[in-house]
């Protein structure tokens, strides 16, 4: 390997470590923040400003929990989401915290990697950046092997996505029937490797950084190989104590979250249905009562119970439109979270396969190997924020819409106001006036101002579109 090389093995993963490191700070500071009410937006004020909001100190404020229960008007949706009611928030935390240690360690590269010169395979002449000793590779390689947390707990999150969308179970379900379980089994396992890779001396330089490897390199139990002193069966070890849970890990995740899939797509279907079946009745109820005979007393008790109906019916079809939506919101949060996790592993998959296969990589697969291993934490922080980022961008749009239609609006007042006449008249249109019923006139009487107002009454459908646009964005954020 070329010095270049060598450089950049050694330099460019430490860009994605960083990275990593950021991501997962963020989603552990942003879950906490979340636990305890905490603005994320406390640095940015200034001094005062929270007493005079809230009266507490700085950094705690009561319109937190206001804002996060703004617009919620359903059971399932009003409390604010917590450590202890969210199972998301629990894993990512977890998984986060894992990910925060694993990336610290990935990102020293080949610092810890021993240098010394009396050593048996000399490793200051293939390493780039070494400056460490036994001590310092040892407890590099304990925290990467304790690393292997963290494809547990992806897992465990597509289990809860399978859960709570397709069989529809609670949190308080999955949190004593799986999930307790699984952080015995994830924290056991990382650490029960991580200390055996200790007492059995398997931890050594591993080019890139130090991990399972045999020392010295390329040593064997073959007739033309060196007996190896440390990190006997390294090969083997390897992919019991990490690559093989993982892929399993891999295998599991693409499993459910293919099953969720399937069913959300089903449900997209029996929407679309659905949808048409309620459209085509709709028009049959609504030609039905327009051909209707007799007089218009007579039809009046017909109609009622009809326009309750259909009212009805548009209720019901409005309440499946959102439970819809939030499923498919959240499995596409999840697919997003497996496609991350099998594209970070793809390639040191292939490098460890090669090399228990008795093959050498080449150096592009090594090089990619190096860079996309570190950065877990970073992808899972876009992952994390992506529905932050749509929220943000659809209540910009909304703004915008909503001022250009509060200019046009005013600009359509104004202009009656002020006594501009048409070609007609001067009248105006019944229909406008009666959807924009907040611009009143101000010469208008006052008992003729509260009919105005009581005949604006939102109905109950326009209650349950924003119901369904709460639990919407909550579907998102998890």
């Amino acid at each position: 390997m070329s010095q270049h090389k060598q450089k950049a093995i050694a330099i460019v993963p430490k860009l994605t470590g960083f990275l990593s490191i950021l991501g997962s700070g963020f989603i552990i500071y942003d879950v906490l923040c979340s636990h305890f009410n905490i603005q994320t937006d406390w640095f940015l004020k200034k001094s005062g400003e929270d007493d005079r909001n809230s009266g507490t100190s700085s950094g705690f404020s009561r319109s937190g929990a206001m804002s996060n229960a703004k617009g919620r008007s359903s059971r399932r949706f009003g409390e604010r989401k917590t450590l202890k009611n969210s199972a998301y928030y629990r894993l990512m935390l977890a998984m986060s915290t894992s990910d925060f240690l694993v990336s610290i360690a990935w990102f020293c590269t080949t610092w810890p990697i021993p240098k010394d010169e009396l050593s048996l395979d000399n490793p200051s002449e293939s390493v780039y950046g070494n400056v460490g000793n036994m001590q310092s590779c040892t407890a590099q390689a304990f925290f990467i092997q304790l690393g292997i947390i963290t494809p547990f707990y992806n897992a465990l999150l597509s289990c809860y996505y399978y859960l709570t969308i397709r069989r529809e179970w609670k949190e308080k379900d999955f949190k004593w029937k799986v999930e307790i379980y699984g952080h015995v089994v994830s924290i056991a396992f990382g650490f029960g490797t991580s200390i055996a890779g200790l007492i059995m001396e398997l931890y050594n330089n591993s080019t890139v950084w130090c991990w399972i490897a045999p020392y010295p390199v390329k040593c064997g139990d073959g007739p033309d190989q060196t007996p190896c002193v440390r990190g006997i069966n390294a090969g083997l070890y390897r992919w019991a104590f990490y690559y093989g849970p993982l892929w399993f890990m891999i295998i599991v995740v693409a499993l459910l979250m293919s099953l969720v899939y399937a069913y959300v797509r089903g449900l997209d279907v029996k929407m679309n249905q659905y949808t048409e079946s309620y459209a085509a009745k709709a028009a049959r109820e609504r030609s039905q009562e327009m051909d209707g005979g007799g007089s218009s007393n007579m039809r009046r008790p017909s109609f009622i119970k009809a326009f309750s109906v259909t009212k009805m019916e548009e209720i019901k079809e409005q309440r499946k439109h959102r439970k819809n939506e939030r499923s498919k919101a959240v499995a596409n949060q999840g697919l997003f979270y497996a496609g991350t996790f099998a594209l970070v592993w793809i390639f040191g998959t292939i490098v460890r396969a090669m090399q228990l296969g008795g093959a050498k990589p080449p150096w592009a697969i090594i090089f990619l190997f190096a860079v996309f291993t570190p950065s877990q934490g970073f992808f899972n922080f876009l992952v994390y924020v992506r529905p932050k980022l749509i929220r943000y961008f659809s209540g910009k749009k909304k703004e915008r819409r909503n001022s250009v239609d509060s200019f046009n609006s005013n600009q359509f007042h104004v202009s009656g106001i002020s006594g501009a006449s048409s070609v007609e008249g001067g009248k105006r249109d019944a229909s406008l006036q009666s959807e924009d019923v907040k611009l009143i006139d101000p010469f208008m009487k006052s008992s003729e101002k509260g009919a105005l107002k009581a005949t604006s009454s939102e109905a109950p459908t326009v209650k349950i579109k924003a119901e369904a646009d709460a639990s919407s964005e909550e579907a998102m954020s998890e």
